[in-house]
């Protein structure tokens, strides 16, 4: 049996099983699978070695790789399952370690300015919102339907639109309820809350005509969040899933990272704390710890040296004093002069101790 033979039994096995829900799963797997065909010279599934799963691998960047790798792991264990082969190469190489990735984080005031913005077009207003104040995914917006909005209050992500399948109900926040509004009013329930369009004066193409029986295509979703993003001058490019990334945010601060994972309908609390919610700022940082303190008492650095100080607890004199004779004055003076030196002497070794003691590096190096 061909590599391709075998490509296809595994996706429709996968199928059946339940494990590939969506077109684009079933895409991505066959891509990846495709490559290490080609890597490894067309050989039989059945002679595909560890050396040619690894030099399918290096094709890609590590997280990118790590990602084909599961697919090859997977597509193996499928072929010793089914008997075609004893052994798994792909689990002979060892896995590629993940990279961190760094994710863009829209502030609150940049995402208010984006859905002010997006009021001068109907299909964009109805995305952002979707997308900042739902959550929705980009797909999922794009397929939704007015049928998706007919119960009062609340937004249904149905089976048939969900990633993965997994139905889903999301509340309206009081932001969206204008927007829900709007697309109860105007769109049917078999008509689509993101229309595909035709421009009506080419080639100016300032006049479009909206075609309420086909959704809009993934391009033409992207790009037009992408115009709306350089409409409102942000520093970055404005992409769909960054409005997804800033609802959860905006529900894991205010709320609960629980809550975020919940409506962004992740099967991992994980994925939402690392992937979908940011850092605190310097701002929520200085009020977390607005009031804090330990138990040490009012005083400070100061009046401890205050209080090793040759002077503490002593009387300053009046210069008026009654002197007998100017041999009793010497003798004073004398006394005075030995028991302040003296005195000084121990003060000294008290402070320098306890400066040692409270900035190690700073008397080391002679600051």
């Amino acid at each position: 049996m061909t590599t391709d033979q075998l490509i296809d039994e595994y996706v429709a096995d996968q199928i059946a099983t339940g494990r590939f829900n969506s077109v684009s799963t079933e895409i991505n797997y066959r891509g990846r699978l495709e490559v290490l065909r080609d890597v490894s010279g067309d050989k039989p599934p059945e002679k595909i070695s560890r050396d040619d799963v690894k030099r399918a691998l290096r094709r890609w960047k590590p997280n990118t790789a790590r990602t084909a790798h599961s697919i090859f792991r997977s597509f193996f264990d499928w072929m010793v399952e089914e008997g075609y082969r004893p052994e798994n190469p792909a689990r002979q190489v060892k896995r590629v370690k993940p990279r961190p990735v760094s994710t863009t984080r829209m502030t609150p005031e940049e995402v208010a300015h984006v859905l002010t913005t997006s009021r001068s077009d109907i299909r964009e207003y109805r995305a952002a919102h979707l997308m900042a104040c739902a959550g929705g995914r980009a797909n999922e917006v794009r397929l939704m339907q007015g049928r998706h909005v007919a119960r009062p209050g609340l937004i249904w992500i149905s089976s048939d639109i969900a990633k993965g399948g997994k139905e889903a109900w999301l509340p309206v926040i009081p932001e969206l309820e204008p927007v829900i509004s709007e697309i109860r009013e105007h769109v049917a329930d078999d008509e689509y809350v993101i229309p595909a369009r035709r421009s009506i004066d080419p080639p100016m193409n300032t006049r479009y005509r909206l075609l309420m029986n086909r959704p809009t295509s993934k391009k033409a979703l992207w790009e037009m969040i992408v115009k709306l993003g350089e409409r409102a001058n942000l520093p970055y490019a404005l992409r769909p899933h960054l409005l997804r990334h800033a609802f959860g945010d905006h529900v894991a601060k205010n709320r609960d990272s629980r809550l975020a994972q919940a409506l962004l309908r992740h099967a991992d609390v994980s994925t939402t704390i690392q992937i979908y919610t940011s850092k605190p700022s310097t701002d929520e940082l200085r009020t977390a710890v607005d009031g804090l303190r330990f138990d040490t008492g009012s005083s400070t650095y100061s009046d401890e040296l205050d209080r090793l100080s040759p002077f503490a607890g002593e009387k300053a004199t009046t210069g008026l004093e009654p002197v007998k004779s100017e041999g009793d004055v010497g003798i004073r003076l004398s006394d005075g002069s030995e028991a302040l030196e003296a005195r000084l002497r121990v003060v000294e070794a008290e402070i320098e101790r306890a400066r040692n003691a409270r900035y190690p590096e700073a008397v080391r190096s002679g600051r």
